[in-house]
């Protein structure tokens, strides 16, 4: 989080455009302490989100500071869940409350006044006998950003000549099923849970049930279960399992979560009610080549799959920004949820619950630097 000159895009850019104001930029993280390293000030945010700071605006700036948020150590730059910007705005006619000086300015910027203007609202009037806060509260909605998926199917044969082989005269094998079936080309596994976006056509379901292949009286052993199957992009996924294996000299490998393949997924269809893709082409990762024995390389062709995801409840709900009056935050006032989040320059939805960092709790005093007389 920094105080920069407005007008940017965003933190990454104010930095670039060197706009922060100097001393100004704080690493808000759990763990952290109220302070500062050799990287610059820091100070803790809590298990619930909430953190509390202070930043300074520098001595006569009535306006043009904006507060910039991101994901810290260059995060922020692809991933922007966390990019908002908060700008600061003030109408000057001295620097607060206290009692007019004669013979000289020994506080403030003008009328002679001394002490400090605390922001607490969205606006701010300051004069020579007092402060008005005129204090705005922010009208949020519950958007759920993904659905719930349940009683998924996923049908794939792994992949066909490995299959012959193993039922050929050579190796002599077969495979046993549990908790899935085979339809004479494709094992199906059902009852799969997961979360999808449409919006976004991200999501993941996951699968149990395990297919355990063996030939050679046993030497040749090949399980794969717990199938996962993760949507990255509108095109891109990938199908992720637990697997277990014996090559032909008696190497065995078992590791949880390899990714044996990258699946195509741009054909899918996506509705509100269901998701899915039809023969979807599965290409063979250099990680899920070490169970197969080395008998397929990186970028062979896996069996095509299959899935439906039955979309059920909305999930992931957040809240969102929808008016803010005068594109300010206000801190007075209780938004009401846990997800409550800052506003953003302009008229663009703020989306709130920004990960670790909900910045409804954000409690923002932007204060004045004393000027010298």
């Amino acid at each position: 989080m920094g105080l920069g000159q407005s007008g940017h895009a965003g933190f990454y850019a104010a930095a670039t455009a060197s706009a922060l104001v100097e001393g100004q930029t704080v690493w808000v993280a759990t763990g952290n302490s109220t302070g500062t390293t050799a990287a610059g000030r820091t100070a803790p945010l809590s298990a619930d989100g909430n953190f509390s700071l202070t930043l300074t605006v520098p001595a006569g700036a009535a306006s043009g500071f904006t507060v910039y948020t991101s994901k810290a150590h260059g995060q922020g730059t692809t991933n922007t869940s966390q990019n908002v910007r908060v700008q600061l705005s003030a109408t000057q006619a001295g620097t607060g409350t206290g009692t007019p000086s004669t013979g000289g300015n020994t506080g403030g910027s003008t009328g002679g006044n001394t002490g400090t203007n605390t922001r607490t609202g969205t606006t701010v009037t300051t004069g020579s006998t007092g402060t008005t806060t005129q204090d705005t509260k922010p009208v949020y909605e519950t958007v759920c950003l993904s659905n719930a998926v349940s009683g998924a199917t996923l049908t794939w044969g792994v992949k066909d000549s490995f299959r012959n082989y193993i039922r050929s005269g050579i190796a002599k094998g077969g495979w046993t099923i549990d908790g899935a079936s085979y339809n004479g080309s494709d094992f199906v596994f059902t009852g799969g849970t997961g979360s999808y976006s449409t919006g976004n056509r991200t999501g993941w379901a996951q699968f149990g049930g395990s297919v355990h292949f063996t030939g050679h009286d046993g030497v040749l052993d090949l399980c794969i279960s717990n199938l996962h199957l993760q949507q990255s992009g509108p095109a891109t996924g990938s199908l992720i399992a637990n697997m277990t294996s014996s090559d032909m000299d008696g190497n065995k490998f078992s590791r949880a979560g390899v990714v044996i393949g990258t699946v195509k997924l741009g054909g899918a269809s996506v509705g509100s009610r269901q998701v899915g893709a039809s023969h979807a082409p599965v290409t063979l990762t250099a990680a899920g080549t070490a169970p197969f024995a080395g008998f397929y390389e990186a970028g062979e062709a896996l069996d095509a799959l299959s899935v439906t995801l039955p979309l059920g409840q909305a999930s992931d709900g957040r809240q969102v920004l929808v008016k803010d009056g005068t594109g300010i935050y206000a801190t007075g006032g209780t938004v009401g949820s846990p997800l409550a989040a800052t506003g953003a320059e302009g008229n663009g939805l703020a989306l709130a619950g920004l990960g670790s960092l909900l910045l409804g709790a954000l409690l923002l005093v932007a204060h004045r630097r004393r000027a010298t007389a």
